[in-house]
């Protein structure tokens, strides 16, 4: 599966970073439907300090709600505050943020995720991944998109 999706928030890219490496279970949620990606748990809407410096080898936020960050498959390959964050899963495929600045001071919020079935338990979830993947992305991004303009305020000058 591979799919792009992308927004225009109306924060500089400064105020959308730290929403996105905080981003998972585990750590402040996906800021999307929490009774289905959260186990229940509230989405964070502050940032959260201690999620806030990653670099590459760190593990990411794992896909089951179960299992603590620590031991996520998927780990922070590229770290480029305030531009880019790339997760790899070796046995996966990867899952990329690009923030790109606008002109108007705005940033466009770019993600891209590829992911392989190649395994058996991949062709099974394959289904929920393929039918939950639109709407629950698209509440994610809105919900990026919501803290970093609350955060920003207004737009720079």
């Amino acid at each position: 599966m591979r799919a792009t999706r992308s927004i225009t928030i109306d924060a500089p890219s400064a105020d959308v970073w730290p929403w996105l490496v905080q981003l998972g279970t585990g750590k402040a949620g996906w800021y999307s439907y929490d009774a289905l990606d959260n186990l229940g748990r509230a989405s964070a809407t502050e940032v959260l300090d201690e999620w806030q410096h990653v670099t590459p080898g760190d593990p990411a936020a794992p896909m089951n709600p179960f299992a603590p960050v620590s031991s996520s498959p998927w780990k922070v390959e590229l770290a480029d505050p305030p531009r880019a964050l790339l997760w790899h899963n070796r046995d996966a495929g990867t899952w990329v943020w690009v923030l790109r600045p606008q002109p108007d001071g705005r940033t466009r919020l770019i993600s891209r995720i590829r992911i392989s079935y190649a395994s058996a338990s991949g062709l099974a979830f394959a289904p929920i991944l393929e039918l939950a993947d639109f709407p629950m992305y698209r509440r994610m991004l809105l919900g990026v998109k919501q803290r970093a303009e609350a955060r920003s305020g207004q737009l720079p000058a």
